[in-house]
């Protein structure tokens, strides 16, 4: 579940020395939110119908957001 958190871009991986981010532990692509969200029953409620597909789309809104933020889509090489 880590890994997914970490590939969906919802919780990025970085190091950060005096509130300045100095290493970002990179994905080769970005998984959708759902990869994550499905597997835990904490998040069932999302999924059944009728479905919440607006707040599924805004969790990923986030994540986007962390990607453009962070970086998070680097290459092969960056990754972790």
């Amino acid at each position: 579940m880590a890994r997914l958190a970490m590939e969906t871009a919802l919780f990025p991986v970085f190091e950060a020395e005096h509130g300045e981010v100095k290493h970002v532990s990179k994905v080769r692509r970005q998984l959708p939110v759902e990869d994550y969200l499905k597997p835990q029953a904490r998040f069932a409620h999302l999924f059944k119908p009728p479905g919440h597909a607006d707040l599924v789309a805004r969790i990923q809104a986030l994540a986007d957001r962390n990607v453009q933020r962070f970086g998070l889509v680097g290459d092969a090489e960056d990754a972790q």
